[in-house]
């Protein structure tokens, strides 16, 4: 028996692993909620990651079941449904779990020592900037690098207001620690 020939018998296997184990990965990520798909933390990277894999596997591995990928993935996405759920319950969990927010920029003023640790350089945080369609520095009241890697930009203008602010437990909010 030559290669070829083995490679087009296992088609039709492959191809009806792919539907099914297709079909129980849309059922499951329905039943597991829209956190499973939000913008990624370093815990969903590594999910995703994870059921990626375990799907290619299930999918063209002979020696991986259809029932065997189907459990596999259910269990990666339990474990992110649990970890997602104590992340919440408790935030000794939530701080392992998923990195705090940081000020890159506060009231114009360049956090290099924020910047530095998460490798970002200021052309990094003048183009968030740009995105905004702020021209300066000077122009933005803060950049936040948020915990899925996003930077978040309140302008200037944007209007202090009473009550809780956005920017209240923000690492390296307020001014005060905003020193380069």
């Amino acid at each position: 028996m030559s290669f070829a020939s083995t490679a087009l018998d296992r088609i039709p296997e492959i191809v009806v692993s792919a539907l099914v184990i297709y079909a129980a990965v849309v059922v499951m990520v329905r039943v597991s909620g829209k956190r499973t798909l939000a913008q990624c933390n370093a815990f969903d990277f590594v999910v995703t990651i994870a059921l990626g894999s375990t799907l290619a596997a299930t999918i063209t591995s002979p020696s991986v079941g259809v029932a065997d990928g189907a459990v596999a993935l259910a269990a990666l996405i339990g474990l992110q449904f649990v970890v997602a759920w104590a992340s919440r319950r408790w935030a000794a969990v939530h701080r392992t779990v998923q990195a705090a927010p940081t000020a890159l920029l506060v009231d114009g003023a360049l956090r290099h020592e924020a910047m530095a640790h998460h490798r970002l350089r200021a052309d990094d945080v003048a183009a968030a900037l740009r995105s905004q369609g702020l021209a300066r520095f000077d122009d933005a009241r803060a950049v936040i690098l948020e915990t899925d890697g996003t930077m978040s930009v309140i302008p200037a203008t944007a209007p202090h207001g009473r009550g809780r602010s956005t920017l209240d437990e923000i690492d390296g909010y307020p001014a005060s620690a905003s020193t380069p």
